[in-house]
């Protein structure tokens, strides 16, 4: 099969050749390994690899209909989703020779769906930054800029699928982890509901589970239908569940073109404090598009939430979620990871996420479930919240979070300063974590369901994806407007042009 051919088919559509006999699972197999190693050179974003046993795997499937991906090559995100055949760093050097005994639930729905898991794409530590850029295995390239960044912390998964190494790859969304890559790498990035897909495994299903959703980022709308259809099926243990989807298939859904939506548009502001001109003129052309297909789209300037005490309800819910991982890795491993086995960012958020108190969390929990509310009123008169995923360009490689001088002082000194250290990064962290991604928070606190649209390039061809929200439980419908969008848009076709072919 040749490169050009293989990276023309979504994974739907390579399912169909293989089960039309128009070509075998292997050569498909063999074509995803050869683009890999081509490329990952340059862009460094699969950082494990499994290629002897997933070819062993393509020779033994036999497609059929009740495996929609059979034969598909596959690449899971390097943190949270664990396989037998894999080890799971979580990017981190304090977990660089963690080996799990076994596949976990989501990681195995989808295996039975039918995909070849070729390996593990590049993340950040402990997939903390909205930047892929560990210490341990280097930094992400964005295919379609070999100078920016991918985003995070899906970003290895966002540059292998906008590469075409795969046409579809595993990411998780805990505060805009899968829809941040896939805006930066101009592909399309579904965050389901709260609850939709299982969650886990430990120790990523503390309060990890209140704002950690995962899924898929994809060329088509219709592979991430489908892949929905396959995982989202929750056990009666599970404490957060999604209603049941309407009709009962995603992909089936796709057949039916949204009624007349009631669209609110928000370019201004929300969690951070100004917005770029190439992402407002990119939220204004989907406007256009939309009121062109039929749909009436309504500018708004506020939301009825509290932005403020959502700001600081995020981050402490983020902190405490960093700082029980962490201290669950460190339960696991029999010990503490020293200065050089952890990144001094990584040693700060730790540090204090250990700091906020029990009535801290319970005020930011209160505070996340009245904007759950709130938004569900907002939803009865609004179908769609249309706003920017970013509010800027991907950023060049390399941002620092903190300066050379913290680091170093941080490493030599970590127990003495710390406590001063992190009063001085807290404000910083703060400010930075909402500067550029300051839209994507709102749907992992409320639980809804959110996506980015690759609609916008900008005039420098880097990618602008447009970030769309719905009700909880809306996946369906958020599905049938990205269908008609990508009808009306014709995103797919699109290639970077550093990796075309």
């Amino acid at each position: 099969m040749k490169p050009e051919e293989y990276c023309r088919h979504d994974a739907l559509g390579l399912a169909d050749l293989m089960r039309r006999g128009e070509v075998s699972a292997s050569e498909v197999c063999g074509a995803a390994i050869a683009r890999i190693e081509t490329l990952n050179p340059t862009l460094n974003a699969v950082i494990s690899r499994r290629f002897d046993q997933a070819r062993a795997e393509a020779r033994r499937v036999a497609p059929g209909r009740d495996r929609p991906f059979a034969g598909v090559p596959f690449l899971l995100k390097g943190l949270v989703q664990s396989h037998r055949d894999l080890p799971s760093a979580e990017g981190s050097r304090f977990l660089a020779h963690h080996q799990p005994r076994a596949t976990s639930e989501l990681a195995s729905r989808m295996e039975a769906a039918g995909v070849i898991v070729l390996g593990k794409t590049n993340a950040p530590e402990f997939g903390l930054l909205a930047a892929t850029e560990p210490e341990l295995f280097g930094p992400t390239r964005n295919p379609w800029d070999l100078t920016c960044s991918t985003g995070g912390s899906s970003g290895g998964s966002a540059a292998a699928v906008a590469a075409g190494m795969v046409p579809m790859a595993h990411g998780g969304d805990g505060g805009g982890s899968l829809r941040i890559p896939a805006s930066c790498c101009g592909v399309f990035g579904l965050k389901p509901s709260r609850g939709r897909n299982p969650p886990g495994p430990s120790p990523y299903h503390g309060l990890c589970g209140l704002l950690l959703v995962e899924h898929v980022l994809t060329r088509s709308v219709r592979d991430s239908a489908a892949m929905l259809d396959v995982t989202s099926a929750i056990r009666i243990a599970t404490p957060l569940e999604a209603p049941p989807a309407g009709g009962g298939s995603f992909l089936a859904a796709l057949d039916q073109p949204p009624q007349k939506l009631r669209c609110a548009l928000l370019d201004a502001p929300l969690f951070n404090e100004a917005v770029d001109p190439a992402c407002r003129a990119g939220v204004q052309a989907a406007a256009r598009l939309l009121s062109d297909l039929g749909h009436v789209v309504e500018p708004i300037e506020t939301l009825p939430v509290d932005i403020d005490a959502l700001r600081d309800a995020f981050m402490v819910l983020f902190l405490t979620d960093a700082a029980y991982v962490i201290e669950a890795f460190c339960a696991r491993q029999g010990r503490g990871p020293s200065t050089r086995e952890m990144e001094p960012l990584t040693w700060v958020l730790r540090c204090l996420g250990r700091e906020v108190s029990g009535t801290a969390l319970t005020a930011a929990i209160a505070h996340v479930q009245e904007a759950q509310w709130a938004m569900a009123g907002f939803h009865d008169t609004h179908d769609i919240l249309v706003s920017p995923v970013l509010a800027a360009p991907p950023p060049r490689l390399g941002s620092a979070y903190v300066s050379g001088l913290e680091r170093a002082l941080i490493r030599m000194f970590h127990r003495v300063l710390m406590p001063h250290l992190t009063w001085m990064i807290r404000p910083r962290t703060w400010r930075e974590a909402f500067e550029w991604a300051g839209y994507t928070q709102l749907a992992n606190m409320t639980g809804a369901p959110a996506m980015s649209v690759p609609l916008h390039w900008t005039p420098e061809g880097l990618p602008v994806g447009i970030h769309m929200s719905a009700g909880f439980g809306g996946e369906a419908l958020l599905l049938r407007l990205a269908a008609q969008l990508e009808e009306a848009a014709l995103w797919s076709h699109r290639r970077p042009p550093a990796v075309a072919g």
